[in-house]
């Protein structure tokens, strides 16, 4: 099923960039090579982004699209890990809600690890010029987490789940934060952006936050990577539009 999904990636991969799924001492990594580079012949020096990904995990075929259009869209090289130790969430989730033995095992302390992992191998390989975070429910919390450790020095946070006032206080002030939310959240809603701002607002870095309303059920969480509704224009608009605003901030911070 990984190899199949990993195709289907490569099938819709622009064709200014070229994709890899590579195995970074015993992790899984989905790559996205900016321009001519590719694992053969890696870029020098690269403006790098860590997307983290929400529950469903880097073989995601819209996780991998996603991760094509940022390095193709920015000339940047893109690095997804596997979050999960190869056990991501299936699509569509379990109505009943997520079982707590699998919560268990990806918890801050065992998380945080794996990302520190892969941001050493980065600059082990690459050797960058600078790092941002975009990170997407379950990641768009580890985002800030890894900003507030100074692996990443520009972060885009969609649609967070999990995110903590704490989080967003420890990495405010350590560098230029952009909020993508639904106005339809129960994950990030109403308070919680109203509280992230108030933070926000007294910190000494660059920050943004903008909320998706829309027509009819409005946009819900996960829009800046699945549509809310597949196909309708201005649940596809929404996802184009969070991942160009996501591109130009990267484009405006990162060194």
């Amino acid at each position: 099923m990984k190899f199949l999904l990993a195709l289907t990636a490569l099938a819709a991969l622009p064709l200014s960039s070229l994709c890899a799924l590579e195995n970074w001492s015993g992790r899984s990594v989905y790559v996205a090579y900016p321009g001519k580079s590719s694992a053969k012949k890696p870029p020098k020096n690269p403006q790098t982004i860590l997307l983290l990904t929400d529950i469903f995990g880097h073989l995601s075929p819209p996780a991998q699209a996603l991760a094509n259009k940022i390095s193709k869209s920015g000339n940047f090289l893109v690095v997804m890990p596997d979050l999960f130790n190869g056990d991501p969430i299936p699509f569509p989730p379990p109505a009943t809600g997520l079982d707590p033995a699998w919560i268990a095992q990806h918890t801050e302390p065992l998380v945080d690890p794996r990302i520190t992992e892969v941001v050493n191998n980065i600059n082990k390989k690459y050797k960058p010029r600078s790092i941002g975070g975009s990170g997407y429910c379950f990641g768009g919390k580890y985002v800030f987490r890894a900003l507030a450790k100074g692996e990443v020095s520009v972060i885009f946070s969609a649609h967070p789940g999990l995110l903590s006032l704490e989080e967003i206080q420890a990495g405010a002030g350590k560098g230029p934060i952009q909020f993508a939310l639904a106005d339809e959240d129960p994950a990030f809603g109403t308070a919680a952006r109203i509280d992230a701002e108030a933070v926000l607002r007294n910190s000494s870095m660059p920050w943004t936050s903008t909320v998706y309303d829309g027509p009819g059920a409005g946009i819900a969480h996960g829009f800046a990577v699945r549509p809310t509704v597949p196909g309708e224009k201005y649940s596809e608009w929404a996802l184009n539009k969070a991942t160009d605003d996501a591109v130009s901030w990267f484009k405006l911070w990162l060194n």
